[in-house]
């Protein structure tokens, strides 16, 4: 299936699943590394996407992500 826009540049549906999978990964390594690790680690930076101009901002932090965890047990 193909996307139609200039925003996609060439991208499919797969293609953008994909960067999601890799940026879902990077994050969830991110996360499991910082809460193990004494001192801050930086963040993943997120794929690419064709057509974007800035960086998506990411407003979960990892002690928000545990604290979700921990209201979940």
């Amino acid at each position: 299936m193909a996307l139609r826009g200039s925003e996609h540049d060439g991208w499919d549906l797969t293609a953008h699943l994909l960067a999601a999978l890799i940026d879902a990964a990077n994050t969830t390594t991110y996360a499991v590394a910082q809460v193990h690790s004494k001192k801050r680690l930086a963040k993943p930076e997120p794929v690419p996407r064709p057509g974007a101009t800035t960086k998506p901002t990411r407003t979960v932090t990892v002690a928000q992500l545990a604290k979700r965890v921990r209201q979940h047990r």
